[in-house]
């Protein structure tokens, strides 16, 4: 073990790094032989000096039991967590060293170690310090097996994982009263803009307000569907757009229009999600009011793909009339195609239109965060 490692207090190692220590001190302490209740001092002569020396120095407590839970071996960390000298402890069991209660729960575990082949990891708690135990079997030669033992001090680490636990709790509390309130706020804007569409007797100012309502429940849905998934940023994309779409067929009760998605494993966070809701949003309310007038019948189909070069595209096309003659994307002349260029823009992306047998949309954009779309 090098000085450094030596020199680290209990805190600063790593689980890997005690059970390395562990690994190597149980494979010495198995090389002891004769050892029994009254011969503590034959393990001082077997554990040659400049282990000892590397026991002593660790800020960790070992210890080495014999067959009846008596002490053997024990080094400085753990004789001076007792108040005593090693001398004093040899020969001596728990129920000589600390209170009933806490002497059964390290009883309770000696045991569960000496039964198993196994290292057996335990917490126990004495006083007002908690400890992290790994305790095994240690095969003796020519007496009965005994129990080693690591400890370790962990208590500034549980205070620490205590305090990080009631940060979430209250993260999450606080989390689920903006939703709530956000959730609120939106539900009374889009009933006011649906109250005033009701009062609007001029068929394009309705109409205009129910475009707007559409855009804000985009939104909210958004913000529920990351609120019931439990996610403060991701969301499955695919099943998002799915709600968009449904949630328009209620709107605008079009029976004659049938729809299909195809969409590939995307999670993009809340950043790029809603401009690309809202953007699908636009298109799908396009298509359904404009390609398929007086019940004519048609489709509209959807697909998601992502290329291996993280490329993302979007597109959205139907078989209906088509644009009209004139049609240019540049300057399309509409509320709502002119809100999709800005918001292509905003995900640095690329809009294209291809206007035969209907009409299609493709967005394309590169996703940088795309990789972790598979970890949902």
């Amino acid at each position: 073990m090098k000085t450094k490692e030596l020199c680290m207090t209990d805190e600063e190692k790593t689980r890997e790094e005690l059970i390395e220590e562990l690994r190597e001190t149980r494979s010495r302490l198995e090389e002891l032989a004769g050892i029994g209740t009254d011969s503590g001092q034959k393990v001082l002569r077997h554990i040659e000096e400049p282990y000892r020396i590397f026991l002593d120095s660790t800020d960790d407590m070992v210890f080495l039991k014999d067959s009846s839970l008596k002490y053997v071996y024990i080094n400085k960390a753990n004789a001076d967590f007792f108040g005593k000298s090693a001398d004093e402890i040899i020969g001596l069991d728990d129920f000589k060293l600390m209170p009933a209660e806490a002497a059964e729960g390290c009883r309770r575990t000696d045991l569960m170690a000496l039964s198993s082949d196994e290292v057996c990891i335990h917490e126990e708690t004495i006083g007002d310090r908690t400890y992290e135990t790994h305790k095994f079997r240690v095969e003796l030669k020519g007496v009965p097996a005994g129990v080693g033992a690591f400890i370790r001090d962990v208590t500034l680490r549980k205070k620490a994982e205590d305090t990080v636990k009631a940060a979430l709790i209250e993260k999450e509390r606080m989390l689920d009263r903006i939703h709530h309130r956000v959730n609120n706020n939106m539900q009374i804007i889009s009933s006011l803009i649906n109250i005033q569409a009701h009062y609007t007797v001029i068929p394009e100012l309705k109409e205009a307000f129910w475009e707007t309502q559409s855009r804000i429940r985009t939104m909210s849905m958004l913000h529920e569907r990351l609120h019931r998934t439990g996610s403060v940023s991701r969301i499955d994309f695919g099943d998002y757009l799915r709600d968009i779409l449904m949630a328009l067929f209620r709107t605008y009760r079009k029976s004659n229009i049938s729809y299909s998605i195809d969409a590939d494993p995307f999670s993009p966070d809340i950043r790029t999600a809603i401009p690309l809701g809202l953007i699908a949003n636009e298109l799908f309310s396009n298509s359904i009011r404009h390609s398929f007038r007086d019940g004519v019948e048609g489709k509209i189909n959807i697909a998601l793909r992502i290329d291996s070069d993280e490329m993302v595209t979007l597109t959205v096309e139907d078989d209906g009339r088509g644009a009209p003659e004139g049609f240019d994307l540049q300057n399309p002349g509409t509320i709502s195609l002119s809100l999709v260029k800005d918001l292509v823009s905003q995900i640095d992306g690329e809009l294209t239109c291809r206007n035969e047998k209907g009409i299609s949309f493709r967005i394309c954009f590169r996703d940088n965060r795309t990789p972790d779309r598979e970890s949902l």
